[in-house]
């Protein structure tokens, strides 16, 4: 009858480790977010313009974006 009582005790013991270290887990983690501060100047955002303007003009006039590259290729 000892024996047996002492079996229980170990599984108890055992299954309150198991659950104690699955919830050890489950805490929460504290994130680092590095903010960039600096906003984009208009020129860096103008800049970009004849970039946008290619990619749109290829995604709505697919059949004239190889007119457009091959004229971009002969003026440089």
């Amino acid at each position: 009858m000892d024996n047996f009582f002492n079996s229980y005790k170990f599984i108890f013991l055992l299954l309150a480790v198991i659950i104690f270290v699955s919830l050890s887990g489950c805490g929460t983690k504290t994130i680092v977010v590095q903010e960039d501060s600096k906003a984009p100047t208009t020129l860096e955002t103008i800049g970009k313009m004849e970039g946008i303007v290619f990619a749109l003009g290829c995604m709505f006039a697919p059949e004239q974006c190889s007119d457009i590259v091959n004229k971009k290729e002969n003026k440089e």
